[in-house]
């Protein structure tokens, strides 16, 4: 089993945005794991494997921390959701 986790533009910058009803992940991760956390520091939700998108419906509008692990790889991201 192998892990890629490189963002699709080749640096350390964000790797995921909101768009719509949704957190798009623009890093190209396979076999990874993302957990969405909030400012309490509670995980609202967790997913793993090839992650491309997270869907934010019921989400409460505000700031999320996003870490995204592929491998012993580990990257974290502020995220406002609206």
């Amino acid at each position: 089993m192998f892990s890629i986790c490189e963002d699709a533009n080749g640096d350390d910058e964000a790797f995921a945005y909101f768009r719509d009803e949704e957190i798009v992940i623009t890093a190209d991760a396979f076999d990874a794991s993302l957990q969405v956390v909030d400012m309490m520091g509670r995980v609202i939700v967790s997913y793993s494997g090839h992650i491309r998108c997270v869907p934010t419906k019921g989400m409460a509008p505000g700031v999320y921390a996003l870490s995204l692990r592929c491998g012993d790889d580990v990257k974290t991201q502020k995220i406002l959701v609206r």
